[in-house]
């Protein structure tokens, strides 16, 4: 089962599909370093969103409006991140 599947998967499931989603579980949830052109494409991103980070700072009055921006950006990353991991695959 790839890790794109699981949140399709349905309740009850047989022993066979219990397996498969447990290891995709287990793939979802273990470290994989990036090669070269992960690590170029996460430090372009993480270059691009702290100047955003930055500029909102600078320019947008403090409030709660702004703080989930800047949390939106946050999350931006993480989920960037995610994606340059899994591929796309995620």
């Amino acid at each position: 089962m790839k890790i794109a599947e699981l949140q399709r998967v349905n309740a009850p499931m047989d022993a066979e599909a219990a397996g498969e989603v447990i290891a995709a579980v287990d793939e979802l949830f273990t470290f994989k370093p990036w090669d070269e052109e992960q690590i170029e494409d996460g430090a372009a991103v993480r270059k691009i969103l702290a100047q955003a980070y930055v500029t909102l700072l600078a320019h947008v009055p403090s409030g709660p409006t702004r703080s989930r921006a800047l949390n939106m950006l946050v999350d931006c990353r993480m989920l960037a991140n995610a994606a340059i991991t899994f591929k796309g695959e995620v």
